[in-house]
């Protein structure tokens, strides 16, 4: 049997990878509602998800309890998950929005003042197609029309 010391510090590691595993989760689905996949991928991103959770947990019970698995170590993963979601939750998600609306509102300026940009560039270059085009009908009488 292990001392209670070891078994509340491997509590303690599992609340906190509860926690982790709920933090991913909220990134996996942000960047899933920003993608909008269609049900195949859904189901790939969620079977990658959870194979990745799985093994994470999986190596946390390797490190912090000898790989041992005992009922404090679903009930501290429980926990962590169930802190995560009514504390942290929230936050994240509304962080993870304004980041994706940010990168939104960035990319959408850079695409434009991209365009701002090419427009000279285009105009240039279509009068340069347009003399092009008229030289090769003076040198193909045939095509003039």
């Amino acid at each position: 049997m292990h001392p209670l010391g070891e078994q509340v510090i491997a509590l303690a590691a599992t609340v906190a990878g509860g926690m982790v595993v709920g933090f991913f989760f909220d990134l996996y689905r942000l960047v899933r509602s920003r993608l909008a996949p269609g049900p195949v991928f859904t189901q790939v991103g969620d079977l990658l998800y959870w194979a990745v959770a799985t093994g994470a947990v999986f190596l946390l019970l390797l490190a912090g309890n000898q790989g041992e698995f005992r009922l404090y170590v679903v009930a501290g993963l429980g926990v962590g998950l169930l802190l995560y979601f009514r504390t942290l939750s929230g936050r994240v998600l509304r962080a993870g929005l304004l980041f994706f609306r940010a990168w939104g509102w960035g990319w959408e300026r850079v695409k434009r003042g991209a365009r701002r940009l090419a427009r000279p560039l285009q105009r240039w270059l279509r009068g340069w197609r347009s003399a092009a085009q008229n030289q090769v009908r003076w040198w193909r009488p045939w095509k003039r029309g």
